[in-house]
């Protein structure tokens, strides 16, 4: 059996526009879907429900690090509820050749929590509006 080629996610690169944001500890997302039109009709084969892809929702990115009171995170909190910008994913490793995603979408959510016992932390959701796109070059 091949050993593992898991790569380690330390090293991952978030950035709104050209700017990267900083202490991001998550990254979930894209969560990308496709609505399922049901095309059934009186017609269809042995009873069957028949359906054709729909409309693709690009899904939201959600965050979540550790707030340090940055330009970059301070921008990020001002962007809530502003027009759709760039933002991409950089992949750990050599760009372009790791991979990275691209998409435009606004920040939808953003929230700072504050424990007596913990790290200031901060989480946000960006929604994508139109195609999120993948490339290694």
């Amino acid at each position: 059996m091949a050993a593992t080629q898991a790569k380690l996610a330390l090293g991952t690169i978030f950035k709104m526009a050209s700017t990267a944001i900083e202490e991001i500890e998550t990254i979930g997302g894209p969560a990308q879907k496709v609505a399922t039109v049901d095309v059934t009709n009186m017609d269809s084969p042995s009873q069957y429900a028949e359906y054709i892809a729909g409309i693709i929702e690009g899904g939201e990115i959600t965050l979540a690090g550790n707030w340090i009171n940055s330009t970059a995170q301070k921008a990020l909190l001002a962007a809530i509820g502003a027009a759709a910008t760039a933002w991409s994913l950089l992949l750990p490793g050599t760009q372009p050749a790791a991979g990275h995603w691209g998409w435009n979408g606004f920040v939808a959510a953003f929230n700072l929590e504050a424990k007596h016992d913990k790290q200031l932390t901060w989480t946000a959701s960006i929604k994508v509006t139109g195609p999120v796109t993948y490339s290694v070059s």
